[in-house]
């Protein structure tokens, strides 16, 4: 069983230039309605900073958070939930579109049973406390190269968790 804790950390404000602002996601979204008894449970977290103001900060996690509820069927639809995968292709096309382009510290999460899938962008990390090991789960993202185009999400880490395992975003 997962759950996000939202108060199990304090976030603490980073120095910006004067008058830069940023605004802070949740989601939290895990599987309704599980038709097929067989199937693992799924659920997703994320935790989303948008750099600018409340406008763009809306839009943006809006345009995030929209594009992962396609992880889940709808109940009595014929349309068919995404991977995983797809969905941060699809998240990395939308985003890839808006100009100019926001500044977005972000990590996702899917838990599929004991599966974990991560990805992250920007100065977002995902860590794992494991009995007495913390280990960090997301890598450092190479420096962008001038002139040319990064998707907003790189690479998704797949790996397994155990019973007692905490994540933290």
């Amino acid at each position: 069983m997962s759950m996000l804790v939202p108060y199990a950390a304090q976030i603490i404000p980073r120095t910006r230039r004067a008058g830069a602002t940023s605004f802070i996601y949740c989601y939290e979204r895990g599987s309704e309605i599980q038709l097929d008894q067989e199937a693992s449970a799924i659920t997703v977290y994320a935790l989303i900073e948008v750099l600018g103001d409340a406008q763009t900060s809306d839009n943006v996690s809006g345009l995030i958070t929209g594009q992962l509820d396609h992880l889940f069927a709808i109940p009595g639809s014929d349309q068919e939930a995404l991977s995983f995968e797809a969905t941060i292709s699809h998240i990395n096309k939308a985003l890839g579109a808006l100009t100019p382009t926001p500044g977005i510290n972000a990590v996702i999460i899917q838990i599929n049973g004991s599966d974990v899938s991560v990805v992250h962008t920007g100065k977002a990390e995902a860590h794992m406390n494991r009995g007495r090991s913390f280990i960090k789960i997301t890598e450092t993202m190479p420096q962008p190269v001038p002139g040319k185009t990064q998707a907003a999400f790189s690479e998704v880490a797949n790996g397994q968790i155990k019973g007692g395992d905490k994540l933290l975003l």
